[in-house]
């Protein structure tokens, strides 16, 4: 018996598979399909679903899809509703008086540029021209009054983008009281004493400088040297502690900070003391050498605060006493003295300040202050910074935040 040949088997085995291929699809083409299987989607009946339902003598006009107004900062219109204003505002070109002080019950309007008090029958004049203000006011280059030549409106935010300010103040001042110490001699005698006092300035800490007059270990031994009771007096500062050491050969005297601080209450920088190392807040008595128990500062504060309006609260600082002191920017201090402080809004600090709603912007109350809210003082030089103002375009915008603004409320 002849077997098939190869090409036979293929044809037999396809033949087959091909027909059985087809009855089996045949089958499941008569077959009805369950409705778990059935798309959720899938139309039951699409001659139905393609019939006109409409007239075709009425004209149908289809309503409008109402618009979403995207008002956030990742809207594609958000750059072109919204417009950056960029202020540069210089200290030389402040104009008028500040009024950052506190409000009092007395009321002033400005009389060809001077506050003038009245205390009944006041003149027809706008409500805007009436000021509540302090009888003292300042015009320097860290408290002033910067008037826009032209108002900005509609303006939902305020950013400090830069800020150049010369480190040019004073770390040992009458305003911070740290100027001077009261020496008792003998020891326990309270009414034989003297003041020694330094100078106003910024001062070093380095012995291998004893012929700078800017050397505080110098500046201080002199100030005890000039004593009416010729005294001798030793200052020295230990490199590996950086304490500071007071010693006489004389006999026992009495170191006193306080009696002579305007800030004796604080806990710190209360005083010269404080500044030298002497930390604790008593007197010092009984003996003939005394050594600071920190290290010296002559440093001065680390950071600043800017302000451009008291109702722009973006940072709060709390002192000692609880009191809180409200502030629109921190600035940090990490230039060394004589050069200028710059801040370029890089680092992690927040100098933006977002309005609840539209707001025109006329003016700004700067003041430059250190931690317990006292103005800076320049020694004659001038600050600058700048603003970024974003202003509203578009009425649709506007109506976007006023919405919002009408939702929170």
């Amino acid at each position: 018996m002849d077997l098939p040949s190869y090409q036979q088997i293929l044809a037999e085995v396809y033949e087959d598979n091909a027909k059985n291929i087809l009855v089996h699809q045949g089958e499941y083409d008569d077959e009805e399909i369950a409705g778990d299987d059935k798309h959720p989607d899938e139309i039951v009946d699409q001659h139905e679903f393609q019939e006109f339902k409409g007239s075709r003598q009425i004209v149908e006009v289809p309503t409008n899809i109402p618009k979403h107004v995207d008002g956030t900062k990742h809207s594609i219109t958000y750059e072109r509703d919204v417009k950056l204003r960029v202020i540069n505002i210089d200290s030389r070109f402040r104009t008028i008086p500040s009024t950052v002080y506190p409000l009092q019950t007395k009321q002033y309007i400005f009389e060809n540029g001077v506050p003038v008090f009245y205390t009944s029958n006041l003149p027809d004049v706008r409500s805007s021209d009436i000021l509540q203000l302090n009888a003292l006011s300042t015009n320097t280059p860290t408290n002033f009054l910067y008037k826009l030549t032209t108002p900005i409106k509609n303006v939902i935010s305020v950013r400090v983008s830069s800020v150049e300010i010369p480190n040019t103040f004073y770390a040992f001042s009458k305003a911070h009281g740290n100027l001077s110490v009261r020496i008792c001699y003998p020891s326990g005698q309270t009414s034989k004493y003297f003041v020694a006092t330094i100078e106003e300035g910024n001062y070093i800490v380095d012995t291998t400088a004893n012929l700078l007059p800017s050397n505080l270990i110098l500046a201080l031994e002199n100030a005890l040297n000039e004593n009416p009771f010729r005294l001798t007096f030793n200052v020295n500062f230990d490199l590996i502690s950086s304490t500071l050491t007071i010693t006489t050969s004389i006999g026992n005297f009495d170191l006193d900070f306080l009696s002579d601080s305007i800030f004796a209450s604080r806990v710190s920088d209360w005083g010269l003391g404080y500044n030298l190392g002497f930390s604790k807040t008593v007197s010092y008595t009984g003996q003939s050498s005394y050594t600071g128990t920190s290290v010296v500062n002559a440093i001065g504060g680390n950071y600043l605060f800017l302000n451009l309006d008291p109702d722009w609260r973006v940072l709060t600082h709390t002192n000692y006493d609880t009191a809180q002191i409200n502030s629109f920017a921190k600035i940090v201090v990490r230039q060394p003295k004589n050069t200028v402080i710059y801040d370029n809004g890089m680092n992690l600090l927040t100098k933006e300040y977002v309005f609840d709603k539209p707001t025109t912007v006329r003016s700004f109350r700067v003041r430059l202050t250190d931690l317990y809210d006292e103005d800076i003082d320049l020694v004659g030089q001038e600050m600058s910074f700048t603003l970024e103002l974003k202003e509203i375009m578009s009425h649709t915008m506007y109506n976007h935040y006023v919405n919002i603004d009408a939702i929170t409320k």
